[in-house]
């Protein structure tokens, strides 16, 4: 009977709007791809894409003010795809209101997929979880995606809306958090209210929140982990932003002394001693941010400035000073430090500059934790911190309709983890706020992409990247600690690895994307992943090579007005 329940209300949770120019356009849609295709060419250049999610009647209100040449043709083809897909939103704003269109739509993937769990998994696992997690365990099946949309927009400023996703893909998912029905996995993907003026948009509710530039990952916040349950608001006025929100994470099973968290009791009742038992409780985890961002040169140059503050307890609750988003949270931390209410504190600093001879180039630091004394042996953790740097250039050496892209991204061990309280780690759901490789890493991207045919995308992309063996779930290292004499100092090698007889690991990766768009209704995707990693899991002399992930899929987007 529950399994009837849920196929039935999975098929009546279908879409009745108006002109949905306040919903907020998914953070991994293909429509990202196309603006900032065309924002390097120097159109739609002021969206903003350092604060996602927009919305439709942004990206709407952009095209319609946007000035096109439509004898160029890379240009056209980018700009039909984009006005096929918001024609509802670009007609309610030409008539100057909103078409009283109601609609139902329902978003269906099937799909062939082949994933290895234990190569996509070891990220999030523990060193010693990886010590058994060697072997080969990818399986091919035929499985959907499944996404359906209730909402409902009061008028252009004010909307309601909700997204439930199913997807057979989320089996593959390590340490996935929900129960799976016939196969297929699937949350809440958003649910909130958003307001939306030219001068201020305000958000509660549960949806995605990105910050930043970043291909592979971000430095602070990204989409890499599950929609977050938050409240959000913006202020804006000529080219200056600033923004705010808080999240109420996941709950976890942790105490005040170490950096070991669980999400059940089950899993403490069998990894940790009867003794310690009862030093373990349900924690609640908040985090608070708030942004700055300074826009010059029509859009084109950006400076952002984040700080996001972690805090957690067995009876904390969102608190006032961190709510306030003109407090310095690091300040507010260092002062009630003595009182026990600590917290964990980062910052970070990123740019993105499009330049007019089709070139972008972009970069940032994040910094966790930075030492300035070197009074005590405590003193001698080694700073974390996380780089980005990268670029982009569009149709280089007369190549219309192709982009080049290169990306180097590293963060420190020991980065976005935490020393005391596991509960400050930087995850929600078992998975890492900011890059999906958690810490403990650099990477290089390489990427070339373009059209071979009008409606044919073609993204070739390749990546080399090392690995140390822990990761942010695992416990905090304090082996700085143990050195005698602290004028001596202490060095380890990046990326670290703890275990005596462990290696650093090393991949080579690359892959292609296939996409055609037949319609903005209709679409076709093929995704193929081959590696090459030796030391495989930091173990010595171990190998993974061969196909890593292949997904082959068909989506529609069953929408109809009357």
């Amino acid at each position: 009977m529950k399994n009837l329940i849920t196929i039935c209300f999975a098929l009546v949770c279908v879409s009745f709007a108006k002109a949905e120019l306040t919903e907020t356009i998914s953070t991994k849609s293909w429509i990202y791809k196309n603006i900032e295709e065309l924002k390097i060419r120097g159109k739609l250049t002021k969206l903003d894409l350092q604060n996602l999610p927009l919305t439709k009647g942004e990206v709407a209100k952009a095209i319609l003010n946007e000035t096109w040449n439509e004898n160029f043709g890379y240009e056209k083809v980018l700009k039909d795809e984009l006005t096929s897909e918001l024609e509802t939103e670009l007609n309610a704003l030409s008539n100057k209101g909103l078409a009283k269109n109601f609609g139902v739509g329902l978003e269906l993937e099937p799909k062939v997929l082949n994933a290895d769990k234990n190569f996509a998994g070891r990220f999030v696992r523990t060193l010693e979880e990886n010590k058994n997690s060697t072997q080969k365990d990818g399986k091919t099946k035929l499985t959907t995606a499944l996404r359906t949309k209730l909402g409902f927009s009061v008028n252009e400023h004010f909307g309601f809306y909700q997204k439930i996703l199913l997807d057979g893909e989320l089996k593959f998912q390590e340490n996935f958090v929900g129960n799976e029905r016939f196969g297929l996995r699937g949350y809440n993907e958003s649910a909130y209210i958003l307001a939306n003026y030219d001068f201020f948009k305000a958000k509660i509710g549960r949806d995605f929140l990105v910050l930043g530039p970043g291909k592979t990952g971000k430095l602070l916040v990204s989409d890499n982990s599950r929609p977050f349950d938050l409240y959000s608001a913006e202020v804006k006025t000529g080219f200056v932003k600033f923004s705010f929100f808080g999240i109420q994470l996941d709950n976890v099973f942790a105490d005040d002394s170490s950096s070991t968290i669980f999400t059940t009791f089950s899993e403490v009742a069998k990894k940790i001693p009867n003794s310690k038992l009862s030093t373990y409780f349900l924690s609640n985890r908040f985090l608070n941010g708030h942004r700055l961002d300074l826009t010059f040169l029509d859009g084109n140059l950006n400076f952002g400035i984040t700080e996001i503050f972690i805090y957690t307890g067995k009876n904390r609750n969102f608190e006032l000073r961190y709510v306030n988003p003109l407090n310095f949270y690091h300040g507010v931390q260092l002062n009630d430090e003595s009182k026990g209410d600590g917290g964990n504190t980062a910052g970070s600093l990123d740019f993105d500059f499009y330049l007019k001879n089709k070139f972008r180039f972009y970069g940032g630091i994040a910094v966790d934790d930075f030492q300035i004394d070197k009074k005590e042996a405590e003193d001698l953790e080694p700073n974390e911190i996380s780089y980005l740097l990268g670029s982009s250039l569009a149709d280089p050496f007369g190549f219309s309709g192709y982009t080049i892209s290169a990306e180097y991204f590293r963060v420190a061990n020991r980065t976005y983890n935490a020393q005391d309280k596991g509960a400050e780690k930087l995850l929600h759901r078992n998975q890492p706020i900011s890059h999906s490789f958690g810490n403990n890493f650099e990477l290089l991207c390489l990427q070339v992409s373009g059209r071979i045919l009008p409606k044919l995308q073609a993204d070739f992309e390749t990546k080399f990247y090392r690995k140390g063996d822990t990761n942010i779930v695992d416990p905090f290292n304090k082996d700085f600690e143990q050195v005698q004499n602290v004028e001596s100092g202490y060095a380890e090698k990046f990326p670290f690895v703890q275990t005596e007889g462990s290696k650093v690991e090393k991949t080579f990766e690359y892959g292609l994307s296939l996409g055609y768009f037949f319609s903005g209704k209709l679409k076709t995707n093929l995704d193929v992943t081959f590696v090459n990693t030796t030391n495989y899991q930091n173990q010595s002399g171990k190998k993974f090579s061969g196909l890593s992930y292949f997904k082959f899929g068909v989506f529609y987007d069953f929408y109809h007005l009357f």
